[in-house]
């Protein structure tokens, strides 16, 4: 489990005594403990967006944005972990972490009843992609980019650059088509020679 859901899980446990609650003195400190619990909320959201914005490398995150104005240093997000872990009596994971642990998982119940063998393959290429996710982020992004400029050429391009531009792009060049044919040879009957 992660901070966010503890906090999360805790705010419904608040907000359903507060449903059932009639005494005033009693909903007034139901009431103080969901301000706390909401501005601990607030602020490690928005702590997790940012750190997720700094891995996002194909912006999918990009429209995300904290609500807050000042984001918590690390050192208060680790010691928030730690209080949350006392309360809710289990070792808290960051978001990567988590995520990690239930992709693994996903893929041991998917593999349920599969040979040993198949079961360990399978794993050591998810941990091989695991580690080269942040590499494959980047050519990703690299490859956007090309992309982002190419079209920005092409939507500058007016008329006949255009159509230009368009005809060239499906043109064969000839040096291809000379290297595909290179190893062609013609075979003649004997009535042709």
């Amino acid at each position: 489990m992660i901070l966010l859901d503890a906090i999360y899980y805790k705010l419904e446990e608040c907000f359903d005594l507060i449903e059932k609650e009639k005494d005033e003195k009693k909903l007034k400190v139901l009431y103080k403990d969901l301000k706390k619990l909401q501005n601990e909320f607030n602020k490690v959201r928005d702590k997790d967006i940012v750190e997720m914005k700094k891995k996002d490398h194909l912006n999918y995150y990009c429209d995300t944005k904290p609500r807050g104005k000042k984001i918590i240093p690390d050192e208060e997000y680790a010691s928030l972990m730690e209080k949350w872990s006392k309360i809710v009596g289990e070792q808290l994971l960051y978001p990567e972490e988590q995520e990690y642990k239930d992709e693994r998982e996903k893929i041991i119940k998917a593999m349920k009843g599969c040979p040993k063998e198949e079961i360990e393959s399978r794993l050591e290429w998810f941990e091989n992609e695991w580690a080269s996710r942040e590499e494959t982020e980047l050519k990703m992004k690299n490859i956007y980019d090309l992309r982002r400029a190419e079209n920005a050429k092409i939507s500058k391009l007016k008329g006949e650059k255009l159509k230009k531009y368009l005809l060239d792009q499906w043109k064969e060049p000839q040096e291809y088509r000379d290297n595909m044919y290179k190893s062609v040879t013609t075979v003649k009957s004997e009535d042709e020679e």
